[in-house]
C-alpha cells in the first residue's frame, strides 16, 4: 500500500526539481544574451559606431584647419614669409634643422616632466603658443572680407574688398610694409567688382577706372569720406564721375590714346584717352575723355562696331605701325584684327585658337609692355606698361585695425586658456594655432622637401609611441597640463576636459594614497568612477603635418592643378584618418603620423597622376 505523504514528497520533489532548473535555464539564456552582446560590441563596426560623434568631431577639426591655412596663405604668399628665404625652400638642411630642433623640445618637455618642474613647461608652451595664435590672428583680421583690386595713387593705397568698399590706407615712404586706415566709401551695386574685374587703371591722380562684367565706371579717389572717419563700415557712396551699365556683360576693355585726339601720342598730357569696351554680344563701343575741354566720358559715335562678330574676345588699343596715332585691336572668336587710326581700315588680320596661351614681354628705348592671351572658358588678349606704381609693396601688410583686433583675440584666448582650459577654448586655440604652424611651414618648404620631412617624422612617432614609449608620457603631460597642442573631440554631451585632466591627476597621487589606511580614506575614494570613453584625443602635430602638404602643394604648384593636387592630397590625409580611427576604436595607443603622412603623400601622389603632372609634382631642384 502506498503512503500517500511518500507520494505527495515525491510530488513535491518533482516539482522543486522543475522548478530550480527554470531559473538556471534562464540564467544560462540571460549569460548566452549577456555573451553575444559582447561579442556584438568587440567587433570594429559597433566600436566605431559608439565613438561615431567624437570621429567626427575630430575630422571637421582636421578639415577646419586646414581649411583657415589655405585661407590666409595669400597674406603670406604676398609677405614673402618663407622661414629661410626663396632659396632656403629647397634646401634638405633646413629640414634636418626642423627635425633636430623637434627632439630637443621632447627631450626638454620629457626632462622637465621628470623634475617634477611642469610649471615651467606649462608658462614656456604658453608663451610659444600666444606667438603662434599670431600666425593665424593677424593675417586672418587684414584679410577680412577678402581684396578684389588693389592700386596705388596719390600717395595712398586703395584696396577695395569683397563688400563692395573702396578703402584708403595711407602709406609711408620710410615704412613701406604699414597701413593706416583713412576712409572707405561704397562703390555703385551695378558694378559688382566681388564677382569679376575685367579691367582697372587709374588714368589721372584722382581718377581710377574700374569695368567689370555688368558695368564701367570711373571714380574719384578721395581723401575723406566724412566729417571724423572712424566708421570702416561706412555707407558713404563714392563719387562716380561717369558710370555705363553691360547690355551684355562686358568681356574685355582697354583705355589709351584716342585715334580722334588733335595731337599724336608723344605730345598727350595724359588728361585725355579713349576707353574702349567689348561685350559677349559682338559690340564694341567706345567713350571719349578729355580732361582739358571738360569732356567726361562722352560716347564715341565714330565708332560703328556694333555686332561687329560673335563675340569680342579681346579689344586692345595700339599703335602697331609706330605712327604716333592709335588704332585697335579687336579679337572675335575667329580672328584678331588690327583697325587702322580713324577709318578703322581692317589692314590685317590673324587667324586665333580657341585655347591659345601665350604671355610675353616687349621692350622699347622708354616702356616696357606685358602682353598676354588668357583662357578662362573663352580668349582674351590683354596687354599694358609696367610701372613703378604697379609694383607691389614688399614685406607684410598691416593695418592698424585689424592687427589690434588680432593682438585683443588673442589675449584674450590665452587668459582663457590660463583660468578656464575647457575642451572648447582648448580646441579654439589649437585650430588658431595649427593653421597658422601649418600655412608658416608650409610656404617655407617645397612639397618634395614636405614629404621628406613627413617620412622622417612618421618614423620617429612610430619608434616614439611603440618602442620608447616617450611620446605617451608626453601626450599624458599635455593633457594634464590642459596645453592646445592637442584637439578634444568629446563623446559625450556634458563631458568636461577639466574634470578628465583633474582624474588624472588624481590617478597618477593614488599609489601615495595607498599608504593611508583605509579608515582615514575619504568615503567619495571608495566609490568607483563611471568608465566610459568620454573624449578622443589627437596631437596637433597629427593635423598639421598633413596640412602642410596640402599648403604646399597649392603654394608652389602653378595653376589649377596645385589646388587640386591640394584636394587630394586632403582626401588621402582623411583615408589615412578613418585608418587610423579603426586603431584608435579599439581603444589602442596608436601612433597617428604613420597612417595620416602615409595617406596624405598617397593623395599627393595619385593627384599629381590624375591632373597630369606626373612625376614633375617632385622636381623642385633639391640641394643641400
Amino acid at each position: 500500500m502506498r503512503d500517500p505523504h511518500m507520494s505527495v514528497r515525491s510530488r513535491q520533489g518533482m516539482s522543486e526539481q522543475e522548478s530550480t532548473s527554470e531559473p538556471k535555464r534562464k540564467v544560462s539564456e540571460e549569460f548566452a544574451a549577456v555573451q553575444a552582446q559582447l561579442r556584438k560590441e568587440d567587433t570594429l563596426l559597433w566600436m566605431m559606431k559608439e565613438q561615431l560623434p567624437s570621429m567626427m568631431g575630430m575630422m571637421f577639426m582636421f578639415i577646419l584647419t586646414i581649411a583657415i591655412s589655405l585661407y590666409i596663405r595669400p597674406w603670406y604668399d604676398i609677405a614673402e614669409l618663407q622661414a629661410y628665404g626663396v632659396e632656403g625652400a629647397r634646401q634638405v638642411r633646413y629640414i634636418a634643422l626642423q627635425l633636430v630642433m623637434i627632439f630637443i623640445f621632447t627631450a626638454g618637455i620629457l626632462l622637465l616632466a621628470k623634475y617634477k618642474k611642469e610649471w615651467i613647461i606649462k608658462y614656456g608652451i604658453m608663451g610659444v603658443l600666444a606667438i603662434a595664435l599670431l600666425y593665424a590672428t593677424v593675417p586672418l583680421g587684414n584679410l577680412e572680407g577678402g581684396c578684389t583690386l588693389a592700386f596705388h595713387a596719390d600717395d595712398a593705397m586703395y584696396v577695395i574688398d569683397q563688400n563692395g568698399q573702396l578703402v584708403r590706407f595711407n602709406t609711408f615712404d620710410d615704412s613701406p610694409g604699414n597701413l593706416t586706415y583713412q576712409a572707405a566709401w561704397s562703390l555703385p551695386p551695378a558694378l559688382k567688382t566681388h564677382e569679376s574685374v575685367v579691367y582697372s587703371e587709374v588714368i589721372d591722380d584722382d581718377k581710377v577706372l574700374i569695368v567689370t562684367a555688368t558695368a564701367a565706371a570711373v571714380l574719384e579717389l578721395e581723401s575723406n569720406s566724412g566729417a571724423l572717419d572712424l566708421n570702416q563700415d561706412t555707407n558713404d557712396m563714392a563719387s562716380v564721375l561717369f558710370t555705363v551699365n553691360a547690355t551684355s556683360n562686358f568681356t574685355s576693355a582697354d583705355f589709351g590714346h584716342s585715334p580722334w585726339s588733335s595731337i599724336d601720342m608723344n605730345e598727350s598730357s595724359g588728361l585725355e584717352g579713349l576707353l574702349l569696351l567689348g561685350d559677349e554680344n559682338g559690340d564694341v563701343t567706345g567713350y571719349e575723355w578729355n580732361e582739358s575741354d571738360g569732356v567726361i566720358f562722352e560716347p564715341q559715335t565714330r565708332i560703328a562696331l556694333l555686332g561687329y562678330g560673335q563675340t569680342i574676345q579681346s579689344v586692345r588699343i595700339t599703335d602697331l605701325d609706330e605712327s604716333g596715332f592709335s588704332d585697335m585691336l579687336i579679337t572675335t572668336g575667329e580672328t584678331a584684327d588690327w583697325l587702322h587710326t580713324q577709318s578703322l581700315k581692317n589692314r590685317i588680320s590673324f587667324d586665333v585658337e580657341q585655347n591659345l596661351k601665350a604671355s610675353w614681354f616687349t621692350f622699347s628705348d622708354d616702356s616696357v609692355q606685358f602682353n598676354a592671351v588668357y583662357d578662362n572658358g573663352t580668349t582674351s588678349l590683354t596687354s599694358g606698361p609696367i610701372e613703378n606704381g604697379m609694383f607691389a609693396l614688399d614685406g607684410p601688410q598691416f593695418s592698424e585695425g585689424p592687427l589690434i583686433a588680432a593682438l585683443l583675440i588673442t589675449s584674450v584666448l590665452m587668459i582663457l586658456l590660463y583660468v578656464h582650459s575647457e575642451w572648447y577654448v582648448v580646441n579654439t586655440v589649437g585650430v588658431l594655432v595649427g593653421s597658422g604652424v601649418i600655412v608658416m611651414l608650409g610656404v617655407t618648404f617645397v612639397p618634395t622637401l614636405i614629404i621628406i620631412f613627413m617620412i622622417a617624422a612618421a618614423i620617429y612617432d612610430a619608434w616614439a609611441v611603440y618602442r620608447s614609449k616617450h611620446m605617451l608620457d608626453l601626450a599624458d603631460t599635455m593633457i594634464g597640463l590642459r596645453l592646445p597642442i592637442l584637439l578634444v573631440a568629446p563623446q559625450e554631451k556634458g563631458y568636461s576636459f577639466i574634470d578628465e585632466t583633474v582624474s588624472m591627476k588624481e590617478k597618477n597621487a593614488a599609489p601615495a594614497q595607498q599608504m593611508v589606511s583605509p579608515s582615514q580614506r575619504p568615503v567619495a575614494n571608495k566609490q568607483p568612477k563611471k568608465q566610459s570613453k568620454d573624449a578622443m584625443f589627437m596631437g596637433l602635430g597629427d593635423v598639421i603635418f598633413p596640412g602642410m602638404l596640402v599648403l604646399s602643394s597649392a603654394q608652389y604648384i602653378d595653376g589649377s592643378e596645385g589646388f587640386q593636387i591640394a584636394m587630394a592630397t586632403l582626401i588621402g590625409g582623411l583615408v589615412g584618418y578613418f585608418a587610423l580611427m579603426t586603431y584608435v576604436a579599439r581603444g589602442r595607443a596608436q601612433a597617428g603620423l604613420p597612417l595620416l603622412n602615409g595617406g596624405a603623400i598617397l593623395g599627393y601622389i595619385i593627384g599629381g597622376i590624375v591632373t597630369g603632372v606626373g612625376w614633375a609634382i617632385f622636381d623642385f631642384g633639391l640641394t643641400l
